[in-house]
């Protein structure tokens, strides 16, 4: 089980980092952690498009939920993920939300 995340992920304004919190509870909400339910399918699609609104609203934000994602997939034993992996909420963010340049940075090595 993961904890929620304190602050983003990576160095963002205080007002997208205060979003990026908000944005890494819904992927937990998505991924029923922490004991949270599974959401239906209709949740599960309407929690995925308030995401992906948030990635194309403010740029920035998509490498952060880039990175949020890739936190959750690795190394995540949390018995809930057989249900709903982080990578059916991550098939949909990489078809519609294209990365910035600059998150490449994070990705190497």
């Amino acid at each position: 089980m993961q904890d929620c995340i304190p602050t983003s992920l990576l160095k963002l304004s205080a007002d997208n980092a205060s979003r990026a919190v908000k944005m890494f509870a819904g992927v937990q909400k998505y991924m029923a952690e922490n004991g949270g339910e599974v959401l239906s399918g209709t949740a599960r699609a309407e929690l995925v498009q308030k995401l992906l609104h948030q990635g194309i609203k403010r740029p920035e934000l998509k490498d952060e939920l880039y990175m949020q994602l890739l936190k959750q997939s690795r190394g995540n034993t949390t018995p809930s993920n057989v249900k709903v992996h982080p990578f059916s909420i991550s098939a949909h963010c990489w078809t519609h939300l294209v990365h910035r340049a600059t998150i490449d940075q994070h990705l190497e090595g």
